[in-house]
C-alpha cells in the first residue's frame, strides 16, 4: 500500500529477503479507518486499477452479462471476421490492424462531457495532492483520472 511496494514485489520475485515483522506496515483490520490510518503514514503510494473503478459512472466494465463490453461488441466481431470479443483487444490484433480497436474507441467516445469521475478517482486525487501518490497505474480508456487533474 505505501513505500514497501517495490520490496513487496522483489520480495516475491526472490531478490531480496523479508523485512522484520513491525506493526506499524500492517493494516491488522480491514476497515476504511485502519486504511486511513495507515495511508498517514504512506510516502509512496501506488494504485492499480482497472474497469471497476469506472463502473459507478455508467461506463461498463468487460465481462458482466448483458452490459460488459464483450456482449456488446458483436457488430465489430462481424465486420472485422473475428471469433470472440477478446480478440478485438488483443495486442497481437492491433499489432496487425488497428482499426477495429480504434473503431471502437471513436464509438466509445472517452474523454466524454456527460460521464464524470467516481469517488474513488477523487480518491486518488487526494492522494496526488497529498503528495503521497507515486504512480497510478490504469488501463483505463476513459480519462476520468485526468478530469480530476492527475498529471499523465
Amino acid at each position: 500500500l505505501c513505500q514497501n511496494a517495490g520490496r513487496a514485489l522483489a520480495m516475491h520475485l526472490g531478490e531480496m529477503p523479508p523485512p522484520e515483522p513491525s506493526s506499524t506496515s500492517l493494516i491488522t483490520h480491514a476497515t476504511v479507518e485502519a486504511i486511513a490510518s495507515h495511508l498517514k503514514t504512506c510516502k509512496n503510494v501506488i494504485v492499480l486499477t482497472g474497469a471497476g473503478i469506472s463502473t459507478s459512472a455508467g461506463i461498463p466494465d468487460f465481462r458482466t452479462p448483458g452490459t460488459g463490453v464483450y456482449d456488446n461488441v458483436q457488430k465489430y466481431l462481424d465486420k472485422y471476421q473475428l471469433q470472440s470479443a477478446q480478440k478485438l483487444f488483443s495486442f497481437e490484433l492491433f499489432q496487425q490492424d488497428p482499426e477495429p480497436f480504434y473503431a471502437l474507441a471513436r464509438e466509445m467516445k472517452y474523454p466524454n462531457e456527460a460521464v464524470k469521475p467516481t469517488i474513488a478517482h477523487h480518491f486518488i486525487k487526494l492522494l496526488y495532492d497529498k503528495g503521497v501518490l507515486l504512480r497510478n497505474y490504469t488501463q483505463n480508456i476513459d480519462m476520468l483520472q485526468s478530469q480530476t487533474g492527475i498529471p499523465e
